[in-house]
């Protein structure tokens, strides 16, 4: 989680916990004939709300609990519109380093969603990490979902949020529930982020701002 996030509105969409915006992606982006590529040993809601929504799932082997980024660029064909990425990986706790996401988005065509489900983003110390949010000022294509259910303790509350390119929320926003957080959610979520002494015994990562990037 960001101590202060200085962006615009239209580049945040909030959800009921990451979970349902996982769905709100399927919903917006996958159907019939349309496929995702995703890899074998990964966060299951991705493989199952695709299905859900008729698609196909172009599914990649993990190597040694990583993802194999060439091969599921291979996996990409010119009915792909959603490419997963769970970074750190749910349940391996490995992760996809900054130049291999970078290699992945120069292959793909920018019609191609590439989402990070950084979920446990906080609790990541590797310098070699990929700064997604500042990657999206070259690479439109590109989602970051979290979540305060892990460093923030409150998934029980259930609130998640997506970091885009505004034309990407909109298409998001369209496929959302209106009421998909309650008001103590929010609250929570407000109160969290002001807390930050809590964050700093909860995550080894060091709070940063980051500035809008569009």
């Amino acid at each position: 989680m960001l101590d202060s996030y200085t962006s615009q509105r239209e580049n945040l969409v909030f959800s009921n916990g990451t979970d349902e915006l996982i769905r709100i992606i399927c919903r917006a982006f996958l159907g019939t004939g349309i496929n995702a590529v995703l890899s074998s040993l990964s966060f299951p809601q991705y493989k199952r709300n695709a299905v859900m929504e008729g698609a196909d799932i172009h599914e990649v082997p993990h190597v040694n609990g990583r993802h194999h980024i060439e091969k599921m660029i291979d996996a990409v064909d010119d009915n792909t519109r959603v490419i997963w990425i769970c970074n750190p990986n749910n349940p391996t706790g490995e992760y996809v380093r900054e130049q291999e996401l970078i290699h992945l988005l120069n292959s793909v065509n920018q019609n191609v969603l590439v989402v990070c489900d950084e979920a446990y983003y906080e609790y990541v110390e590797a310098r070699d990490f990929p700064n997604s949010i500042h990657l999206m000022k070259d690479y439109p294509n590109l989602i970051s979902t979290r979540t305060f259910s892990k460093a923030y303790g409150l998934a029980a509350l259930r609130i998640g949020y997506g970091i885009a390119h505004s034309d990407i929320i909109k298409i998001l926003e369209a496929a959302r529930e209106t009421f998909n957080t309650s008001r103590l959610a929010q609250a929570a979520a407000a109160a969290a982020l002001e807390d930050q002494n809590f964050y700093k015994r909860m995550s080894p990562k060091k709070p940063k701002r980051i500035r809008a990037f569009l």
